[in-house]
């Protein structure tokens, strides 16, 4: 497993990875709470979803990333397509971004944003997809 830097000075292992529902409303909440690197997959048959904004709210145990929104603080979202066609993504409110390009059929793609407390401002997406 890789590691990631989740705090100044501090390394986790947590990867979060998780499927986007196949029942309505077909969405995902990415969970930072548990980890800085998400992985999702888009299953079959499901090209349009939605991205709701990252959970703040941790459960006992879990390591609460958002503690001091005043700390800025970067994470990133490998999103996979095996939806089977084109994926139509949308992002809410929270997310800042400008056009993101979105993986192909069997594809997958990378995207780090920022949290500034306020909005996900995305500052990085691969360039091209992935295998």
């Amino acid at each position: 497993m890789p590691y990631i830097f989740d705090q100044p000075a501090r390394i986790t292992e947590k990867v979060v990875a998780q499927s986007v529902s196949s029942g309505s409303p077909n969405s995902v909440t990415p969970l930072l709470t548990l980890g800085l690197m998400q992985f999702i997959t888009v299953p079959s048959s499901l090209g349009t979803f939605t991205i709701n904004a990252p959970s703040t709210t941790s459960n006992a145990g879990d390591q609460n990333l958002y503690a001091d929104a005043n700390n800025y603080m970067f994470w990133s979202m490998r999103l996979k397509n095996s939806s089977g066609g084109t994926l139509t993504v949308t992002l809410n409110s929270a997310f800042l971004t400008v056009s993101p390009t979105w993986p192909a059929n069997g594809k997958s793609r990378v995207y780090t944003f920022l949290w500034d407390g306020t909005n996900h401002i995305l500052m990085y997406q691969s360039a091209a997809d992935l295998g």
